[in-house]
């Protein structure tokens, strides 16, 4: 077994969010919905004098951003974004005034009219909360001057919610924790790695299950700390995590050595073989492949296509690349043959 593969696998993805309002409105559930509608055409219009490389520009695209209403959005497009984790349900929910401003490499995801008038989010691969932070201050920079916030000089950005109050900043990460899902240790594990309070959520956030022991971790005090101190404290309890993760893994592989083969090798004859494939029990299987390559009890020839099947393979997304493949039973049956397609073993 080498533990020198667990430490790539871990940390999927990354994101930091930021909730802003805007100078001299009521928050979104107190604002008349023309008001609304002129906050998502005074947000996209800024936005086309902008760029990530922090050039000014006057053409009469959004650069690289496109412009989501969802009252013109059906359902299965609404549920594919949701899938991406680019927009909320309440935003899909919200076909009044709700919409997303999204760059096309997707790293850079706006909601407007949301719980507040803006929700910015940007995302990266692996851990690197940082640049998520870096490419976002910019905009956020950018729109608080051209379009200006709601901000008290004793708390800070005023929110909605008063969780959110402060920074209004929300940092976290996309983890894989089968070791410590498994011996039921994940939350004594971050208590005992952090003074401050950190969430824990399923797979799609708040609410969600937790199906093949993917976990979202992300600050909850937003209140009396800078931007840093909250990324710093994220990034420390999730190397923690990390640290406990692989400790946790080589635990239960040394102290259930034929079991864990056994379930492994299971699921990915399982996974390889199926004719029908739920996306529950895509997650449940895909995990267990995953963990089997990490511990060399299989190795496959890519492990990154199980991250992109997991995303690729939920329901709306199978709808949409299926070709309108609404019947759930013919989802399942394309699911399999996708998955059974991409997965090879090499030893």
């Amino acid at each position: 077994m080498d533990m020198q593969n667990t430490t790539n696998d871990i940390t999927l993805s990354c994101r930091v969010r930021l909730a802003r309002n805007i100078l001299g409105l009521p928050f979104v559930s107190k604002l008349p919905k023309e008001k609304a509608s002129e906050n998502v055409n005074k947000v996209y219009n800024a936005l086309k004098n902008f760029s990530l490389g922090g050039q000014a520009g006057g053409s009469q695209e959004c650069n690289n951003f496109l412009l989501y209403r969802m009252s013109d959005m059906d359902l299965l497009d609404t549920k594919v974004l949701q899938e991406k984790r680019l927009i909320s349900e309440d935003l899909a929910l919200n076909k009044a005034s709700g919409a997303a401003i999204i760059d096309e490499s997707e790293q850079v995801s706006i909601m407007v009219n949301e719980e507040d008038h803006l929700r910015l989010q940007s995302f990266e691969s692996g851990l690197d909360l940082y640049k998520a932070y870096h490419r976002l201050s910019k905009i956020d920079a950018y729109l608080g001057k051209v379009i200006g916030y709601s901000v008290s000089p004793r708390l800070g950005h005023l929110t909605s919610c008063v969780t959110n109050v402060g920074t209004g900043m929300r940092a976290g990460a996309l983890l894989f924790l089968p070791g410590l899902g498994m011996s039921r240790t994940i939350e004594k594990t971050i208590s005992l790695a952090s003074n401050f309070q950190i969430s824990i959520r399923g797979f799609f956030g708040e609410g969600s299950e937790n199906d093949g022991y993917f976990y979202q971790i992300s600050n909850q005090r937003t209140l009396g700390l800078t931007e840093k101190e909250i990324l710093d404290s994220v990034t420390s309890v999730i190397a923690h995590l990390v640290q406990a993760e692989q400790s946790a893994r080589h635990g239960i592989y040394s102290a259930n050595q034929v079991v864990l083969k056994d379930k492994v090798l299971r699921a990915y004859g399982i996974v390889t073989n199926a004719y029908c494939l739920s996306s529950k029990e895509l997650m449940e299987y895909l995990a267990l492949v995953k963990l089997g390559h990490s511990l060399d009890i299989l190795r496959l020839d890519d492990v990154k296509k199980l991250d992109k099947l997991i995303e690729e393979c939920q329901p709306a997304q199978i709808t949409a690349i299926g070709d309108g493949l609404y019947d759930p039973i013919e989802r399942d049956v394309y699911r399999a043959r996708l998955v059974a397609k991409s997965i090879k073993r090499v030893g």
